[in-house]
């Protein structure tokens, strides 16, 4: 594929809406539409570019191309509007299946390093508590999440008889129950944390490095070392009160069957 006809790809205007999914499993057909669902559509979007690489010659060229691409690369990132509450999408199959996004609520570094650390605590014990001791759905997952540019929690539960309310309920409960796990983190649990980031920390190929770079250049969070470093006890408590005590941040996305 050309750079001239990738641009065009990336820039039709079809992007706005939902992808169609030819999969069969209810929740990545959730998982494919939650960007589209999180992230209030822009009519005149601009475009900004980041190249990681030694190919002198070729990034001269794509630079090129770029310039000449309306409508234009932009300066700043403009701050997405976000969505929230409870919206539904049409799926195929009849599992019931639900996506709560929990966006971060102040990007910056130290934060982002405090959500990492704080998915590492819950990712398996939502998997116990849910797909083990209660056996919920055969989908159950609890994991650090960026969607559309924008750091989160990612809980998804899908089961073949569970109404998404009821879904809904065993996610704000576990959320709530997961204080007195919060608070009961000990030092050296955290420190096992901090070796688990650090390692996550590095690129791991130009692609990402790119990304990062954008990322800083915009003023937006990454996670590094020293935020890592700076990690303590009482900031994963405290943005784990925040998360809980902000739910109309929250986004909800559910299945419902197709007609």
């Amino acid at each position: 594929m050309t750079v001239h006809s990738a641009l065009k790809a990336l820039h039709d205007e079809g992007q706005l809406n939902p992808v169609a999914s030819a999969q069969t499993i209810v929740i990545r057909q959730l998982l494919a539409a939650l960007p589209t669902q999180f992230i209030a559509p822009v009519a005149d979007g601009d475009w900004l570019a980041a190249w990681c690489g030694d190919q002198t010659p070729l990034h001269q060229r794509v630079e090129y191309l770029l310039s000449d691409f309306s409508p234009g690369l932009a300066t700043h990132a403009q701050p997405p509007r976000l969505q929230h509450g409870i919206t539904s999408v049409s799926c195929q199959g009849s599992d019931r299946a639900l996506l709560l996004f929990i966006p971060l609520p102040q990007a910056d570094d130290i934060n982002l390093a405090a959500l990492r650390a704080l998915s590492l605590l819950l990712e398996p014990r939502f998997f116990q508590r849910l797909r083990v001791d209660q056996q919920i759905g055969y989908v159950v997952s609890a994991r650090y999440q960026r969607v559309a540019d924008v750091d989160g929690l990612l809980l998804a539960l899908q089961s073949p008889q569970i109404p998404w309310r009821v879904l809904l309920g065993h996610c704000k409960r576990f959320m709530r129950e997961m204080v007195a796990e919060v608070a009961s983190v000990t030092p050296q649990t955290l420190a096992a944390w901090q070796m688990t980031l650090l390692e996550q920390c590095e690129p791991k190929d130009n692609a990402e490095a790119a990304t990062q770079g954008l990322r800083q250049q915009q003023g937006l969070p990454n996670l590094n070392r020293n935020a890592v470093a700076s990690l303590t006890l009482t900031s994963i408590q405290q943005l784990h009160t925040r998360l809980l005590r902000e739910r109309r941040r929250w986004r909800i996305v559910v299945a419902i069957e197709k007609s």
